[in-house]
């Protein structure tokens, strides 16, 4: 074992993205009470450094300044170190996103953080070069830079931390003049006006699919009966299913669309995602009754299946933007698994074949991809539904049938090609909380589409995860599970629980076994007892932590729901499902100390503005 192993302490962590660091030249510790010691013993700055293991421009600092030794070298001698996994620890990503967005304005992966030795940041960043141009001040220039003020002008550092925490220490709980129903309005008509109308989604591009919206949307068209709130949420589904943002030989959507028609995506697939819109696709085939619908539901289901699946009934958490060139000899790049050009397409299809494909798919000689800033993509093409089905059949003088016969068939040829090639990373840690996201996912999936297999695949999920993901004898939850070596690991956070306690409920509903209302129940005991902030009145989203600065709670209902919106739901559900009040009661303070934050921008928290809208329409707030 060399000193570099011997010095990196990340050789024996379970992160995949910390495992992928473990050869680095820079002497990295997890986050951990001996890193922060160390801090304080020797005076130095930390160097906070937090991504994830499928992350695109993760991979590319990654490549660029880790490996470095000229940057490694002055890590090492004037910094601490500490390199976190997001997704293991949500807590400390939150915190500290929270104080990049002050600092800086804008956020994202990776993070790249200077803090004192007591936590609090005084430099915020996200991916960083290694040297500097035009356009950016480059990583080595930023260590020197930290590394003089520190020596020279640590008095404004200190300011600079001091202004940052208080800005993210900020009291939330601020009373609202608006009633529920003026509430839900206001957040359905700022959705209205970000809406296209052309291309569906909310805002320009990027485009995120938000599930929280689309859930507000169809409750608010069913509560308001206008039926404008559903057809926003039918047209931007609708686009996502025929977009490139959709994976059309298997199933499965990427991370968000970098362009506004949903067609260049950044390639990701997480499994949060799928769980999600699994369960929004089940929820609107159920009002509409939409074939595509039903079929994008099977699709990613299957694709979870055949990629994502452990060897226990769980599945691993996601799968990598980048991948080797099937083109290129020792070529890697983003999204090179998922995209074609046409000779190759003509090749695998015959001629007349492919020419009904390219036009039903978009494929264009010099490439479809519509955003390529580094000129990956020329000549490539990912496929997406140009042409409707019709006109497709009609051009060629085929029937319909015909047609969807000869691009199935079609499909599956250029499936089993890219079988051949080497797939993505695959994220091979198992996180509660995106479990139960597809516990909740497949349960209403089977019941949206009368398929006992979802329901039971549910059934052994959650079973799995009360028998191997938390303490035994005792409602304490683990956040992450190795599979390989059967051993659990981190505290669970919030969005655990209140995951946990909503795929509970959600099988409880459609099985009617009392096993589950009752873990539901007692998860909610556990969590007021860990998570309850008396001061605030609202749930922690951290499991209690002495290495943390402070403990936090979410104010958006982003990709994932805030963790708050979440427990409001749970606690709602329950007051009907137990007829006890006491659960409205803290339903009632959660939703009160976000009041003033959904009367300033409600469409922050969708999920939470439906929850009070729901309540109040059933008389229970």
């Amino acid at each position: 074992m060399n000193v570099t192993e011997l010095q990196n302490r990340l050789r024996d962590e379970l992160s995949p993205y910390l495992q992928q660091h473990s050869g680095n030249p820079v002497h990295w510790f997890p986050w951990c009470e001996e890193a922060l010691e160390k801090a304080r013993a020797e005076d130095k700055p930390i160097f906070l450094s937090i991504g994830y293991s499928t992350c695109h421009w993760c991979h590319v600092m990654a490549r660029e300044v880790f490996t470095n030794k000229e940057a490694a070298d002055k890590l090492n001698q004037w910094f601490v170190s500490v390199k976190v996994d997001r997704e293991e620890r949500p807590d400390i990503d939150q915190l500290y996103m929270s104080a990049t967005m002050a600092m800086t304005g804008s956020g994202g992966w990776p993070l790249s953080l200077f803090l004192f030795p007591d936590g609090q940041p005084f430099f915020c960043a996200t991916y960083i070069p290694l040297n500097s141009n035009l356009h950016s001040i480059g990583f080595l220039d930023v260590l020197e830079a930290i590394h003089e003020s520190w020596l020279k002008n640590r008095d404004e550092l200190t300011d600079t931390a001091k202004k940052t925490v208080r800005i993210i220490r900020r009291v939330r709980q601020l009373p609202s003049a608006l009633s529920p129903e003026e509430l839900a309005g206001k957040c359905f008509h700022i959705l209205q006006k970000a809406y296209d109308r052309k291309r569906g989604g909310f805002g320009p591009a990027p485009k995120f699919p938000r599930p929280s919206v689309f859930d507000f949307l169809m409750n608010y068209a069913a509560v308001s009966g206008d039926s404008t709130a559903q057809s926003m949420v039918t047209k931007t589904l609708t686009a996502m299913a025929e977009g490139g943002i959709y994976d059309q030989l298997a199933g499965g959507f990427h991370r968000y669309s970098v362009d506004a028609e949903w067609r260049t995506p950044h390639f990701e697939k997480m499994l949060y995602d799928q769980a999600q819109l699994i369960e929004t696709y089940s929820m609107v085939y159920e009002r509409t009754g939409e074939p595509l619908y039903s079929n994008v539901i099977r699709e990613t289901i299957g694709y979870l299946f055949t990629t994502l699946k452990s060897s226990c009934p769980l599945f691993y958490s996601a799968e990598d933007a980048d991948s080797p060139d099937p083109y290129q000899e020792d070529g890697h790049g983003e999204g090179l698994y998922y995209l074609w050009t046409e000779e190759e397409i003509i090749q695998i299809l015959g001629r007349d074949v492919a020419t009904l494909f390219t036009y039903h798919y978009g494929i264009e000689f010099d490439g479809n991809l519509t955003v390529d800033p580094r000129k990956e993509f020329t000549g490539r093409n990912i496929l997406y539904c140009k042409h409707p089905l019709a006109d497709t059949a009609r051009r060629h003088n085929l029937s319909e049938t015909e047609t969807i016969h000869m691009l199935t068939e079609a499909k599956q040829r250029l499936l089993a090609t890219r079988k051949m090639r080497i797939r993505p990373h695959c994220d091979t840690k198992i996180i509660t909380s995106w479990n139960c996201m597809l516990v909740r996912a497949l349960a209403k999936a089977g019941r949206a589409l009368d398929n006992e297999e979802y329901v039971l695949q549910a059934d052994a999920m959650l079973t799995f995860l009360w028998n191997n993901l938390r303490n035994d004898g005792a409602y304490q939850l683990f956040r992450l599970y190795d599979v390989r070596k059967g051993k659990k690991q981190g505290k669970g956070q919030l969005d655990d629980y209140v995951h946990m306690t909503s795929a509970s409920i959600a099988l409880y509903t459609i099985t009617k076994k009392k096993q589950y209302l009752e873990q539901a129940v007692n998860l909610t005991q556990e969590q007021l007892a860990v998570f309850w902030d008396d001061g605030q009145q609202c749930f922690y989203d951290s499991a209690p932590d002495t290495t943390l600065l402070m403990r936090t709670y979410a104010e958006q209902d982003g990709a994932e729901p805030a963790a708050n919106s979440v427990a409001a739901d749970n606690l709602m559900q329950l007051t009907t499902l137990t007829q006890d009040g006491s659960y409205a009661r803290v339903a009632k303070k959660v939703i009160s100390s976000f009041a003033g934050k959904m009367e300033s921008y409600p469409a922050a928290m969708p999920l939470l503005v439906r929850v009070l809208h729901g309540a109040s329409d059933t008389q229970q707030i």
